[in-house]
């Protein structure tokens, strides 16, 4: 195939040149210097509204580029324009041109000149291409990142803060050191959540893959938390987006107390009742004592009668009858017997309410902030106890607990909500299938660990979760349950407090009318701030 550059046709050239400006998107101004003359081609036009016909004289007026530009970019342009044609730099800039129907476009304007022999410029092409669209846009996006709280900044790979729009930040925050220019070691003094988002920005990943989300909280005399999302933009570059959360963190706490609070509302009654009755065996027990130990006490002030009366003369026949039926009208072999048995039954009934409160009062603690090594046996053990009263009618409770289990780093009292929680979803599962019937299904829980993680797992032998529900059980205010049953935040809160606040995760099995198993899984360790909760 033949190059119409190529040789000498004139004619060709000038119809492929034709063809080329026809077929073009951006706007060409062909200005000969010499004689002032200026051309622009049909898309000059068309960019500017100027197509028409009623508008032709006008735009083909030579100065017709330059009356139509913006004055606040006229003289800079201009002036790149006559340091392009005096001194060859390079011609482009973007400037904002009016257009016919009103209001100014945003265009980018690039130009080259041709030179004679002596190095005089003879003609200048300036092609104007629209970008109005893509300024508009930027300009949004400008605007809703600055009216955004959160901290953003554009970061290298190797920790360099290339760009920083600094939002709404607390005093103490860790992030109020960042500058332009500086590296993560240079902004964060806190070596904890500097290794973390280090690691973080070192992960292997594609720009297409999702953003990566850490929690990170800070000590001082308040604790602020933030949520940091980390983007790969690019094969080096990365945006992090930074949001305080500490607001919403202690909203979260707020929820989750009243939840607690509600839970030990819902639960007052069962738990009285289970308090109630070792009291009734202990007060049963405590006037029986009483009544025994005065009998015992009024034999003994006989005997002592008889001892005083026998060392002046011998003890009467007489008297020591009256002490043969006084041992009998006391039954004194069983009383001897039976009072310690009593006592026994007693202490064992308080043992059993201090468990009882003793479990209430850590159920209902507040845990603060901080991480906390803990026994998940006890906590399981506590909560059982606390929920006695919603599965006793209609389960049994088989505890199988890891007596190995090294203590784990947690929220003991939202660990005892999620427990409690999934224990009364498996109490009201397994009662929709025995009913009234009497019989009793079964409750499940075992913990176990692998090197890095316990788990806990809770199953019941209830009705399964249907099909249609299971992507949504995690959901806040979703509910199977009836209406005035279920309140839909157990699992939602469930889910906050083992993935977000542990950095562990819950799942779930379940087979219709077979039964469910949640499975819950906590770090064995965590890299802890000054709070205690894991960067």
């Amino acid at each position: 195939m033949s190059n119409a550059w190529e040789g000498n046709d004139l004619g060709a050239k000038a119809e492929l040149l034709e063809l080329l400006l026809s077929a073009t998107q951006d706007g060409i101004v062909d200005w000969n210097l010499q004689t002032d003359e200026v051309v622009y081609n049909a898309r000059w036009k068309h960019l500017l509204g100027f197509d028409s016909a009623e508008h032709a004289e006008y735009c083909d007026q030579p100065d017709a580029w330059r009356d139509l530009m913006h004055r606040d970019d006229r003289t800079h342009t201009l002036k790149l324009i006559d340091d392009h044609l005096q001194q060859g730099w390079p011609l482009y800039t973007t400037v904002r041109m009016r257009h016919r129907y009103g209001g100014y476009r945003h265009v980018f304007v690039r130009g080259a000149a041709k030179r004679d022999a002596q190095d005089t410029p003879v003609r200048l092409v300036l092609i104007f291409s629209d970008i109005d669209e893509r300024i508009r846009s930027e300009e949004r996006q400008r605007a809703l990142v600055s009216a955004l709280p959160d901290t953003l900044f554009r970061i290298r790979g190797d920790g360099t803060i290339l760009e920083l729009k600094r939002g709404v930040e607390r005093a103490g925050s860790p992030f109020a050191a960042l500058r332009e220019g500086t590296t993560l070691g240079d902004s964060i003094s806190d070596a904890r959540l500097r290794t973390r988002l280090e690691s973080a920005l070192a992960q292997p990943r594609e720009v297409s893959q999702a953003a990566e989300t850490i929690n990170v909280s800070s000590g001082g005399a308040a604790a602020l938390h933030h949520e940091i999302r980390i983007v790969r933009s690019s094969e080096d570059e990365f945006v992090c987006i930074v949001r305080d959360v500490t607001d919403q963190r202690g909203l979260e706490d707020r929820l989750l107390q009243s939840q607690k609070l509600g839970a030990i509302g819902q639960l007052a009654a069962g738990v009285a009742h289970e308090i109630n009755t070792p009291m009734q065996f202990i007060g049963d027990n405590l006037h029986f004592a009483k009544t025994g130990i005065a009998d015992l006490l009024s034999l003994l002030d006989m005997l002592r009668k008889a001892v005083d009366a026998a060392t002046s003369a011998p003890v009467s026949q007489e008297h020591l009858s009256e002490l043969a039926q006084a041992e009998i009208d006391l039954d004194f072999e069983y009383t001897r017997d039976a009072l310690p048995t009593a006592i026994d039954r007693s202490l064992t009934g308080v043992e059993r309410v201090t468990k009882i409160v003793r479990a209430m009062k850590a159920f209902a603690h507040p845990d603060g902030d901080r991480l906390a090594p803990t026994d998940l046996k006890g906590l399981i053990e506590s909560t059982v106890m606390v929920a006695t009263n919603e599965w006793k009618y209609v389960a049994e409770v088989d505890l199988e607990l890891d007596q190995e289990m090294p203590p784990v780093p947690c929220l003991g009292g939202e660990l005892n909500q999620v427990v409690l929680n999934l224990i009364v979803n498996a109490s009201h599962a397994i009662a929709d299938v025995v009913g009234d019937s009497g019989d009793k299904g079964k409750i499940s829980i075992s913990t176990g660990h692998d090197a890095t993680h316990a788990v806990i797992r809770i199953k019941d032998s209830g009705t399964g979760i249907p099909e249609h529900a299971r992507a949504k059980v995690f959901e806040p205010f979703f509910t199977t349950k009836e209406v005035g049953k279920g309140t839909g935040q157990g699992l939602a809160m469930a889910y906050n407090c083992v993935v977000k606040r542990h950095q562990g995760s819950i799942d779930f099995e379940t087979e219709l009318g077979q039964g469910t198993t949640f499975v819950i899984r906590l770090p064995l360790t965590s890299d802890q701030g000054k709070s205690g909760v894991p960067l």
